[in-house]
């Protein structure tokens, strides 16, 4: 295979339509006013249309000067610790992944320093009490103190 052949496969590849995906610790309410505050405020893109019930927003991406329709899903989704979060899935048009990851992470960022550091995880509750009765702390068989 040439290298001009394989440059341009690894050229395709990173400019592919696949969305790039984050997921965030913070609730839906708070990832959504930070969005729009971000994309409108701090980027001074263009928000075309938003749906905070169906979780969409459609905004102009500016990359290299160029602008391009971009859409970005919020879905709520529960991390392994417990936390509620958010899923930011970010589909954008002949954009490379890198343009697509840095703007996630800025958007991460954004949420950290609005709110702060995550939410602890919820606490586990304790494990209910086995069915055939009380147990000693070794974990044998429990005692019943005679009256």
């Amino acid at each position: 295979m040439s290298v001009v052949l394989r440059a341009l496969l690894v050229l395709l590849s990173l400019v592919r339509a696949e969305p790039s995906t984050r997921d965030v610790p913070y609730e839906l309410e708070r990832t959504w006013n930070s969005t729009l505050r971000y994309l409108r405020v701090d980027l001074k893109w263009t928000v075309r249309e938003s749906d905070r019930d169906v979780g969409f927003v459609m905004f102009d991406f500016v990359d290299d000067k160029k602008k391009r329709e971009a859409a970005l899903e919020l879905v709520r989704v529960t991390d392994g610790a417990g936390r509620d979060g958010v899923r930011l899935r970010l589909r954008v048009e002949e954009v490379t992944i890198y343009a697509r990851e840095r703007f996630l992470q800025r958007l991460a960022a954004k949420l950290r320093d609005d709110y702060g550091a995550p939410p602890p995880p919820p606490k586990k509750a304790p494990p209910p009490p086995p069915a055939d009765g009380p147990r000693a702390p070794d974990g044998g068989p429990g005692y019943t103190p005679r009256p």
